[in-house]
């Protein structure tokens, strides 16, 4: 059920090169010009290759060619023509590397994020014929990509609120969350795998749902499905199966495909023209990129440029697909489609019915909010705050929030660390104006507990000492990264006193998102789901790294519960994509 095997066995952080690293200017580049000079087709292969020769892979290799065949950047760029150049710029990295007092490979050469910088920029301006020599060229080209990586390294910067000496673990988390704003999951394969059972999920439920069985021949109208669903999510896992993880190119004229029709229009529709204009305002934090995920070079031909913006298309453009057709044709207005989507798929059927599942056979009781509101005969029962989802066996409660909280396009692109910890914070733990959220209901129903107010209410049978685990489930694995649960746990502390409870019998909150509860219900239901938590408690412990300083131990005590899972159960991942793969040979 368990193993003694760390969530991280080992650990290692690269920082990425800035542009103030290697150039002292005031100004940086301007990249849309330094773009300009390349056809889009020519920029295409060039991010291609940036993409595969250059994403975490180190700045400068001294090896190359010497049994390490990873080229480095300035062999990447320049030719022999730009060899004084090349001195310079590895003069200028030397004395960063002898500052910082780190290893040369320690510096990596570019990021995903770094690129779609580059790829925005790109789509924001036109061709314009020069006169550039290709020794000017290949020095604007350089300097545009290490201004990209200037803004990846800036944005979502910040100084920590804490400080290393007061408190080291929140230190530590913060200084974690100052990537709050990268685009990237780094585990693709689970992000895949979870996409899909989220859109299979969904597509199930409203087969069956009075609304939403009349929008799905439409949406099947609109990707030339023969309103046969479930060739979305074939179509794009046969696509993955063809770009294969990487970023690059696909030709239909040179590759057959089951339903070759069907994965060519579902391509159609998931792109963008190689010769599109996509001004920056439109597609602040990459939202054009995320509705089209895929460039259309000409009339066989696709270019990935992101893989974890193609991968997340799979499930969350059904959002926006469904609620274009229910405003259009069946006369939506307002929040009428969300709230439909939100309390219908993605409360009743996704969370409620997932964790039905889970609880079925190890659990005395278990109740949705529903069911809570049916129970109470109070007058306010609907609006006492009952807890999302509650189950206990003997003298154990697991009580469970659902949350879907969504970071404002212009805070994930200009904002600080400090704008992330007070959303998370507002979000999570209690609103500004002291409405307890989260965290906080789920104390508020812990408090209820320890009086017996939710004796009275929901279960007689629950002990006032009980044992409690509170879940706190959010829609984004993103928002659950390494260190988020760190800052609610010490929240969840200070969040004590508002409730008049000492945190006895209180474990601390669990942090997890939906498509690692879907993905692993199978895994959960078979055994003990407590277990799974009590050796997550003793795994994710940061008290290993206080008294090691390893690094090791320091990611082992930020780790999240989606990267506990993924790590030690992974058996869950494997089947899934095991029996979809055999389904999409047939």
């Amino acid at each position: 059920m368990v193993n003694n095997v760390p969530i991280y066995s080992s650990s290692s952080i690269g920082q990425i090169v800035g542009y103030r690293d290697l150039f002292h200017e005031r100004m940086m580049p301007n990249i849309r010009k330094c773009v300009s000079t390349l056809k889009r087709e020519n920029l295409m292969h060039l991010v291609s290759n940036m993409a595969e020769k250059l994403v975490n892979r180190p700045f400068y290799n001294p090896n190359y060619g010497h049994g390490r065949e990873d080229i480095d950047a300035l062999r990447f760029f320049f030719s022999k023509d730009n060899a004084k150049y090349i001195n310079e710029v590895l003069l200028r990295f030397n004395k960063l590397v002898n500052r910082a007092k780190k290893q040369p490979h320690s510096y990596l050469a570019a990021s995903e994020d770094s690129l779609l910088y580059l790829m925005r920029d790109i789509f924001a301006t036109t061709y314009k014929v020069n006169n550039y020599n290709i020794i000017k060229i290949e020095k604007n080209f350089f300097k545009s990509l290490y201004a990209a990586n200037q803004i990846t390294c800036e944005r979502g910067g910040g100084v920590s609120p804490y400080t290393l000496e007061d408190n080291p673990e929140l230190f530590y988390a913060a200084t974690m969350l100052r990537q709050f704003s990268s685009n990237n999951y780094h585990d693709n394969h689970m992000l895949l795998v979870t996409q899909t059972i989220k859109c299979i999920r969904f597509f199930e439920f409203a087969a069956k749902h009075t609304e939403f069985s009349k929008m799905v021949p439409l949406f099947c109208q609109k990707y030339g499905l023969d309103n046969k669903w479930w060739c979305y999510p074939k179509a794009i896992w046969e696509l993955e199966c063809i770009f294969n993880s990487h970023i690059g190119e696909i030709d239909f004229a040179k590759c057959k495909m089951p339903d070759d029709n069907i994965t060519y229009r579902v391509a159609i529709e998931s792109s963008l023209d190689v010769n599109d204009f996509v001004s920056k305002k439109e597609n602040r934090d990459f939202t054009k990129f995320r509705s089209r995920p895929l460039i259309r070079m000409d009339e066989t031909r696709f270019f990935l440029f992101n893989h974890n913006l193609w991968i997340e298309h799979i499930y969350n453009s059904l959002y926006f697909d469904f609620r274009e057709i229910a405003e259009k044709e069946f006369g939506f207005k307002g929040q009428a489609f969300n709230r439909l989507y939100t309390t219908d798929f993605s409360e009743g059927c996704l969370f409620t019915q997932t964790l039905k599942g889970i609880f079925l056979s190890q659990s005395n009781v278990n109740l949705c909010e529903n069911e809570c509101i049916e129970i109470d005969k109070s007058k306010e029962a609907k609006n006492c705050g009952a807890p999302d989802f509650y189950a206990r066996y003997d003298n154990f409660v697991f009580l469970f929030e659902n949350k879907d909280i969504k970071l404002k396009d212009y805070t994930k692109e200009c904002g600080k660390l400090k704008d992330y910890l007070d959303f998370l914070y507002l979000n999570l733990v209690r609103s500004d104006k002291g409405k307890p959220k989260g965290v906080g209901q789920l104390l508020k129903n812990v408090q209820r507990i320890r009086t017996g107010e939710f004796q009275k209410r929901w279960d007689p049978n629950c002990p006032k000492d009980a044992i409690v685990y509170p879940i706190l489930v959010l829609a984004d694995v993103k928002q659950t990264m390494n260190g988020v649960k760190n800052l609610l746990q010490n929240w969840q502390v200070d969040e004590y006193s508002h409730f008049s409870i000492d945190g006895s019998n209180i474990m601390p909150v669990v942090l997890t998102d939906i498509a690692t509860l879907c993905l692993f219900a199978k895994t959960f239901s078979n055994r003990n789901f407590k277990s799974y938590l009590d050796d997550y408690y003793k795994k994710s412990s940061i008290d290993y790294f206080i008294k090691s300083n390893e690094l090791t131990d320091l990611f082992n005590g930020l780790a999240s519960f989606p990267e506990y899972m993924k790590t030690q159960h992974n058996e869950g991942i494997v089947d899934f994509s095991k029996h979809w793969e055999e389904y999409i040979r047939k």
